[in-house]
Order: structure tokens, then sequence, then C-alpha cells
């Protein structure tokens, strides 16, 4: 991330946004005050596209 690189995005990203309003004037970087990664997850678009599945640890 850098505010004079712009990235290209695979379609799996559309809508997802870290470019340069990701970073302020001052050139830092704001971690989500959410869960996670602060991004919501489409889970609709997810299984359409799932190609497998696993378990990584039984709990």
């Amino acid at each position: 991330m850098h505010p004079n690189v712009r990235t290209t995005k695979a379609p799996v990203y559309l809508g997802y946004n870290d470019d340069l309003d990701g970073i302020d004037s001052e050139g830092n970087v704001y971690a989500p005050e959410g869960p996670g990664i602060g991004v919501p997850l489409d889970w609709d678009w997810i299984r359409a596209h799932q190609i497998d599945e696993g378990v990584l640890a039984e709990i």
C-alpha cells in the first residue's frame, strides 16, 4: 500500500477498497474498528465460486 501506487484488482476484490483513501495525508493506515479486517464478506459470491472445502481443526 502506498499513496502513489494504485493496485489492479481481481474480480473477487471488486467493492473492496484499500486504495488512496485507505492512507491519510501523513501516510498512516488505520486498523478497522470492527471485528476481522473490516471487510464484509459476500457469502453468496463465495459459495457460488467455491471449489472445495476442508476442516483445519476439530474443536
